[in-house]
């Protein structure tokens, strides 16, 4: 019964922190980070790298786009967490000096340096983990809704992968295609 009252007592505690002082995910270091529910080791280094990789999140939902989060952490973590105002000077410039507006992804390039984007009806695995945002897992999951219900005729239509969100989509958008065939596929 001791126990089960210092465990209350602790999370009183922890949860009125939190309330009190939400962790801001652009200047969080991996402590901070691992101090949130459901972020150990492995997922505040992967928030870390996708910061440092894509610059400071404009939204908490941009977190989304971080492997190994998807919507179900991102509902915990939400009132918990914050986005700073003004992102640090390292992070939010870029080649042309201008402010960035959030989370950039990288660009999917063809050795020539041209755009190329990723075919998500035809992609296996490793091609889908060239789009920004799209880990194993979320690669495998957009193979597995392709497979049980179709191709998908628009790049949107990833919404309904279980894992994808918002976030993810506004960071695939520009490199994802359907490919030339989905214009013509007929309807289901």
């Amino acid at each position: 019964m001791r126990w089960l009252r210092l465990g209350i007592v602790w999370s009183a505690l922890t949860i009125g922190a939190f309330a009190a002082e939400p962790v801001d995910i652009n200047a969080a270091d991996a402590q901070r980070l691992e101090a949130l529910p459901g972020i150990g080791p492995s997922k505040a280094s992967a928030i870390i790298a996708f910061r440092e990789e894509y610059g400071p999140f404009k939204t908490i939902e941009d977190l989304d786009a971080v492997p190994g989060i998807g919507s179900a952490t991102l509902t915990v973590l939400s009132p918990l967490i914050t986005v700073s105002a003004s992102p640090t000077p390292e992070a939010s410039v870029d080649d042309t000096d201008e402010p960035v507006s959030g989370p950039v992804p990288a660009p999917v390039l063809t050795i020539n340096g041209a755009l190329e984007r990723v075919d998500i009806n035809t992609a296996d695995v490793r091609g889908l983990e060239e789009l920004p945002g799209i880990g194993p897992a979320k690669a495998e999951a957009i193979i597995g809704y392709r497979n049980t219900f179709g191709p998908f005729t628009d790049c949107q239509d990833l919404i309904a992968v279980d894992g994808i969100g918002p976030a993810t989509i506004s960071t695939v958008r520009e490199h994802c295609t359907t490919g030339p065939s989905s214009d013509t596929l007929p309807s289901p």
